[in-house]
């Protein structure tokens, strides 16, 4: 099954649309403008009254990221934001319809989120926070630096 995202490539930052498209799927990574975005509505794809949440997360994305370019990404896996790929812990999950920092906790092993989501800073407690709930990180302490480095920046 194919999935759709939206992301912004310049702040690492995406959120899950699942299987609504604002566009049709042509091409994985298929850039569009804050302008195109903007334009796109659920009424025109016939399921404003089905996800008007995820309307809204979608355009509070498209404001939220003003000039900057936007990209859909169609996929059924491989997003670049897990684990198993490069440079995967820079992202961070978007809150929306489809993730809110869950009770369960074992699907946010993004440093950003853990430390906005969670509110874990010190990196003790995200090294534990990954051992016992994150199985698909295998190296949670290779990412000690980019976590700190978070907590850094947003200080």
């Amino acid at each position: 099954m194919t999935h759709c995202t939206v992301f912004c490539e310049k702040c690492h930052e995406y959120l899950q649309l699942n299987k609504w498209y604002p566009l049709e799927p042509t091409a994985v990574g298929c850039r569009i403008s804050t302008t195109h975005a903007t334009l796109i509505s659920a009424a025109e794809r016939g399921d404003a009254d089905a996800f008007p949440e995820l309307v809204n997360a979608f355009m509070a994305f498209v404001d939220g990221h003003g000039s900057h370019p936007l990209y859909l990404y169609f996929s059924g896996g491989d997003y670049p934001w897990w684990p198993e790929e490069p440079n995967w812990f820079l992202w961070k999950r978007i809150p929306g319809p489809f993730y809110r920092p869950s009770i369960d906790q074992t699907d946010i092993d993004l440093p950003r989120n853990i430390i906005d989501d969670l509110g874990i800073t010190n990196w003790a407690d995200a090294l534990a926070h990954y051992r016992a709930t994150c199985p698909c990180v295998e190296r949670p302490e290779d990412l000690e630096k980019a976590f700190l480095s978070f907590v850094t920046a947003r200080a």
